[in-house]
């Protein structure tokens, strides 16, 4: 066991983030149908898979520092600890189901240390691609966009207003500066990145699975503003509904040119490791 713990890829977080993002489409979908119960039941299955996951790379982590270390040099395996910092506030947000029969307080505890742990991830993250070189790529997503994540799971455990509003700006801010060049980078070469998929030219930008990342920002930050801490006094308002509308548009922008992006790519892509990914540096 020990053998394997060394060799567990960083990925393996983002098993661990679908997971909890699949329980907590279900809790979503027990609401809407009004089956909450049911729901919460594939919650209790998903949950604990979703830690078993998380788990596994925190014993690598502290058994392995070195290993460890190696991932976090590289912002080409360090970006998964964004899967990590959401799945971290996910899995608090559950402990805020009113089936479990705990306070509220247990969750805010583990969305609040999230939280924490987005900042600083987000700032290592940058500082690594800036020590590297990285150019923006859509895996910058990953590790960019996970704070806003507080401002949906923030509402189940009460966590005071101008938190969740302020982790929405912060991501905004973040979306607004790093989505420009990834789109422009991504659309410079779309046709070169068709085409061969040769390693050695300039066509490995973003030539790899981590494209689907791309549209992450939008949704996510479409769906922290109709989570409730943008609501209140602003709600129904007009203005409300316009920016809801516009970060819904922009989602579905960002979904089409994704879909397009892995579509032109699909060639290149099951013809490269699942594991590799190759940076663009300028």
């Amino acid at each position: 066991m020990a053998l394997t713990l060394e060799k567990v890829p960083a990925a393996i977080q983002g098993i661990a983030l679908g997971n909890a993002g699949l329980a907590s489409l279900f809790l979503v979908l027990g609401k809407i149908y009004q089956k909450n119960d049911e729901c919460v039941v594939v919650v209790y299955i998903l949950a604990p898979v979703s830690l078993f996951f998380l788990l596994l790379y925190l014993g690598k982590t502290f058994l392995y520092p070195k290993a460890f270390m190696k991932d976090a040099a590289s912002p080409t395996t360090n970006f998964t600890y964004g899967a990590t910092a959401i799945c971290l506030s996910l899995l608090s947000s559950f402990l805020a189901l009113p089936q479990l029969g705990l306070h509220y307080k247990y969750g805010l505890v583990g969305v609040s240390a999230a939280a924490i742990f987005q900042i600083f991830q987000e700032v290592w993250f940058l500082y690594t691609c800036f020590r590297t070189h990285t150019g923006p790529q859509p895996f910058w997503n990953a590790a960019c966009i996970s704070i806003s994540v507080t401002t949906i799971t923030g509402v189940s455990v009460n966590m005071p207003l101008w938190v969740r509003q302020l982790s929405w700006f912060i991501a905004l801010a973040t979306m607004v500066l790093t989505m420009p060049p990834q789109i422009w980078s991504v659309l410079k070469h779309h046709r070169m990145l068709g085409g061969t998929g040769d390693p050695t030219s300039i066509s490995r930008l973003n030539n790899n699975p981590t494209v689907a990342i791309m549209q992450a920002s939008a949704s996510i930050l479409c769906s922290g503003w109709h989570a409730g801490s943008f609501k209140g006094s602003a709600n129904g308002s007009v203005m409300h509904d316009a920016v809801g509308f516009v970060l819904f548009f922009t989602s579905m922008l960002f979904f089409g040119l994704t879909v397009v992006a892995l579509v032109v790519r699909w060639k290149v892509i099951r013809t490269q490791s699942p594991h590799r990914i190759l940076p663009y540096r300028h």
